[in-house]
């Protein structure tokens, strides 16, 4: 046969989940570089990841290379031979550059003139011994975020292991210091046989390892669901979902069983069971409707004979664990929620606050400062919550489980009695679940001063490196400008919360927030082109993400229009450019100075939309707007075709090119036009 599969299988080491995504894309690349560089054709392919493994099997890869012809132009041939048609060094040095002989060489007339041509033809090869010397330089190459390092190597873990099938012959290869094997290896690293790299996935099932990522997931659902009888079900929150993830990427074969704690832990706040479990011991919580149970589902790795003691050994670990939370919870109750405010003296901070006491200070003005615009009649309750907002991390409980910040704080408030009700802001504010205008104003404050501190410090995230979590307190901040029920305006809220730093530093946070506001709007379904067309809007965000919902809804409408508006868009950008470039100003427009009727036309029809469109703005008709815009396409059209703009007449020119920045105003209404991809057909 002329094609066979292949197979690479790296077996290491306990690698983390994220690492394990990592190698599958990255190796699978570095294959498929390698094949397409040496002329390999390939069929499709497929990765499989583990704790303990990565590999990536290809089907139908060709037995040889594909024949490849060379022509390499050369110097032109009168400078490559001398009267005796000898080589000159010119020529010599063209051949040493290829590696090439004189018998390569060809002289070919290209119209201007001859020259030499350096023509070969390469063999086809045999891809085995093509992948058996060049597959291990093309792995160990590949640069991963995070690695571990042994001898001159470098891997998410140390590689123990190497598998490489070409068919059903396996490789003898050389790779991260280790003789590739004849066999895969198991859970307790016994070899595993692999007839083939199609029977690779099989094979492993067989000795209990679920290669396939999907595989694992569909099994552990299964497994979840078996594990209790209904009506009792696992916990099917977003957080299960995450831990189901995270179970997958730590077990080969996972299978669920079942477990029992006292009912008197049920007395804590559900969320507190739930963080107990599921966060700190890895284990599903479980509820009947939407009551908790006393009962929870743990995950092992494969099968054993032991259940009984297996399950004994869970339940007195989240017993022990359940008695800590208790505990602390329990002395933290003996005092009010407010009580725990000076204490924020003692915890340090970074940047432009030196403490979290002075960080909750500037927070609290903040808030009743934008109270006072938005919500003068929440003033108070506003005030009162965001100087309550940082007092549970003080706490034990928050201390312990830090992700109950908020949460413990909304059950501390509740038991006081004798305050005002603002315990579900107080939770809001944090984990901005179920958004009020009080959560709203004060989350807003809180996060946009986190910005604040790190920013003025110069320690600014970028795509790959954001160790304080900044962007995530932008993402929050974002959205709480997009959902909430309050209508902020960028100018008003910056004036407020950034007048104690220098106006460069809060551009710098503006820009970060227009960048991540543009995120935002793409991953919720409006193309980037969008995006970037009404960032220029982000003065008021609820305005600009229902402009940017409605461009989108009439580009589908009026698909040509919108392409040609765009391309005008551009042009008439370029036009402006240039001639602010040559030194010439656009003048007010003067309608006398119009000499053909499709620029008087044109102007017509820019002063009529002008006012119409101001109007549905105004009324947030933005659909209407649009769909008016996009009757200017055809006086646009024939001005282009008619008109010359950069007329030799200076006053028929400038009064043009006033005529072009009209219309350039005209679409900036909407944003900045030009960016908007003129394609869209």
């Amino acid at each position: 046969m002329n094609k066979a599969d292949f197979l690479i299988e790296l077996w290491v080491e306990d690698m983390p989940v994220s690492a394990q995504l990592e190698a599958e894309v990255k190796i699978k690349e570095a294959v498929e570089n390698l094949f397409i560089s040496e002329k390999i054709d390939y069929g499709q392919s497929k990765t499989f990841s583990t704790p303990r493994r990565v590999a990536v099997f290809f089907e139908n890869v060709s037995r040889l290379t594909r024949e490849e012809k060379l022509s390499i132009k050369g110097p032109p041939a009168k400078i490559c031979f001398d009267g005796a048609d000898n080589p000159t060094v010119v020529l010599e040095g063209f051949l040493k550059k290829h590696n090439a002989d004189p018998a390569d060489v060809r002289v070919r007339d290209e119209g201007r003139g001859e020259f030499v041509f350096f023509e070969k033809t390469i063999p086809r090869l045999s891809s085995e011994d093509v992948i058996r010397h060049k597959i291990a330089p093309a792995i160990e190459g590949i640069k991963f975020t995070k690695v571990m390092r042994w001898d001159n190597y470098s891997f998410p873990r140390p590689v123990r292991n190497v598998l490489i099938m070409f068919g059903k012959k396996t490789l003898k290869v050389r790779c991260f210091g280790v003789n590739s094997s004849h066999s895969s290896r198991g859970f307790m690293g016994e070899a595993v046989a692999i007839t083939s790299p199609a029977g690779y996935e099989t094979d492993l099932k067989r000795k209990r390892i679920l290669a396939s990522r999907t595989k694992r997931f569909e099994h552990l659902t299964k497994e979840l669901n078996e594990a209790l009888k209904r009506p009792s079900a696992p916990s099917s929150d977003n957080y299960a979902g995450e831990l189901k993830n995270f179970t997958v990427g730590i077990c080969e074969y996972p299978r669920a069983m079942a477990g029992e704690f006292d009912k008197a832990f049920l007395m804590l706040p559900p969320e507190f069971l739930k963080v107990t479990l599921e966060f700190h011991q890895g284990c599903f919580s479980v509820n009947n409707g939407k009551l908790r149970t006393n009962k929870f589902i743990f995950v092992v790795d494969g099968t054993s004979a032991n259940a009984a003691e297996i399950t004994k050994n869970y339940e007195r670990c989240v017993t022990a664990r359940f008695k800590d939370t208790k505990f602390f919870w329990e002395n933290d109750k003996k005092k009010k929620l407010i009580e725990y405010y000076d204490k924020l003296k003692n915890v340090n901070y970074m940047g432009k606050f030196a403490t979290l006491y002075d960080k909750a200070e500037r927070i609290t003005r903040d808030a009743s400062e934008l109270a006072k615009i938005y919500r003068p009649a929440e003033e108070g309750e506003v005030r009162k919550t965001a100087k309550l907002l940082y007092c549970d991390i003080v706490t034990q409980i928050v201390g312990e489980f830090p992700e109950l910040h908020g949460i413990a704080g909304q059950y501390l408030e509740r038991s006081d009695a004798g305050s005002i009700s603002c315990e579900d802001s107080l939770r809001g504010a944090v984990t901005l679940d179920a958004l009020n205008d009080i959560s709203s104003v004060v989350g807003l404050a809180e996060r946009l001063n986190t910005l604040k501190s790190f920013f003025y410090a110069d320690m600014i995230p970028t795509t790959s490196k954001d160790p304080y979590g900044l962007i995530k307190s932008a993402d929050g901040a974002v959205k709480i400008l997009l959902t909430s029920g309050i209508d902020f305006g960028m100018k008003k809220v910056f004036e407020i919360v950034f007048d104690d730093i220098e106006s460069g530093i809060s551009e710098k946070i503006y820009d970060f927030l227009k960048e991540r506001y543009k995120l935002c709007l793409v991953k919720e379904g409006i193309p980037a082109d969008i995006a970037n067309m009404t960032e220029s809007k982000f003065e008021f965000p609820k305005d600009a993400l229902a402009l940017s919902w409605a461009v989108e809804a009439t580009r589908k409408k009026k698909k040509e229009e919108f392409a040609y508006i765009a391309e005008a868009a551009k042009r008439i950008r370029n036009i402006l450019r240039q001639a602010k470039k040559l030194g010439i100003k656009p003048m007010g427009v003067r309608k006398d100075l119009f000499i053909e009727s499709e620029e008087k036309n044109l102007f017509d029809i820019a002063v009529s939309l002008r006012g119409e469109i101001e109007l549905m703005v105004v009324k947030k008709d933005y659909i209407s707007a649009l769909m008016s815009l996009v009757t200017v396409k055809e006086p646009l059209d024939l001005f282009f075709e008619k008109i010359m703009v950069m007329d030799k007449d200076e006053s028929l020119r400038d009064n043009r090119l006033g005529l072009l920045r009209d219309v350039d105003n005209l679409f900036a209404i909407f944003g900045k036009f030009d960016t908007l991809n003129a394609l869209v057909l």
